[in-house]
């Protein structure tokens, strides 16, 4: 079986959440299955002319906003994340392969314009690599920076990344590694299940944060793509990720396409 993981940023401010997540991760190469692990969550553009990142500020409802600038140091921080994640892995055991998303032509880029805004974008994943590391016993570790065709680099929206690779290398299951619980409704219970027809009443019942609604429309997207399963599971509760493929989970939220 084949699976992607995207771990939020968030995450990885919590060492024992790591290597939960670490364990999980290992635990299921050791089963046999191939794994490909995403992080990074800002969109940000890095120009290579200048020393200076600019980047998309948070999100609200689900929308990019205005581009802003930030410190250098962003660029710094993705690549000790991407160390960090693999060193995790290394202990046990594992075989791990930290790579740029763009590295031998992984991910293609474009630019998409939406009124007065541009966004640049995963438009593809080239699964090949990442096949040939699983085959291998490796686990790629892929971080979101990216260098575009034009010569900048950039810092791709990580969660459309991983569901452009689960829908593109066609896995049977996508899951968001998350610092919460997962989708909750307008009473703040958590929502074991959520059909895809109900996302834009979440939208338009405001109770649910901009930068869920952006991840639900990832989770839509690998849907639509053919992925078999999609999963926003709380880090905390990593350890059940072994069981993915064998059993119903009890936590986090599943993302399904209802009968029609």
């Amino acid at each position: 079986m084949k699976l992607v993981i995207k771990i939020a940023a968030s995450v990885l401010r919590d060492s024992a959440h790591v290597m939960r997540c670490a364990r999980a991760v290992a635990e299921l190469v050791r089963e046999g299955h191939k794994i490909a692990v995403f992080h990074g969550d800002r969109t940000q553009t890095i120009p290579m002319a200048s020393p200076t990142l600019t980047c998309l500020e948070d999100h609200e409802q689900g929308q990019a906003a205005a581009i802003t600038p930030v410190c250098a140091a962003g660029l710094v921080g993705i690549r000790s994340e991407n160390q960090y994640i693999s060193a995790s892995l290394a202990r046990l055991g594992v075989p791990v392969l930290g790579l740029c998303s763009s590295d031998a032509g992984i991910c293609r880029l474009r630019k998409v314009d939406s009124g007065n805004k541009s966004v640049i974008e995963a438009t593809q994943i080239d699964p090949r690599w990442l096949q040939i590391i699983c085959d291998h016993g490796g686990v790629p570790i892929l971080c979101n920076l990216a260098l575009a065709p034009w010569g900048e680099y950039y810092l791709v929206d990580a969660d459309h990344m991983a569901a452009v690779c689960a829908g593109n290398w066609k896995v049977d299951a996508l899951v968001y590694l998350t610092s919460v619980d997962g989708v909750r409704s307008h009473n703040g219970s958590l929502m074991r299940w959520l059909d895809l027809s109900d996302i834009e009443a979440l939208r338009a019942q405001h109770f649910v944060s901009g930068d869920m609604l952006l991840k639900l429309k990832r989770c839509r997207d690998a849907l639509r793509q053919g992925v078999g399963r999609v999963r926003i599971l709380p880090a905390a509760n990593a350890d059940v990720l072994q069981s993915i493929f064998s059993s119903r989970m009890e936590y986090g939220t599943e993302i399904y396409i209802g009968q029609a």
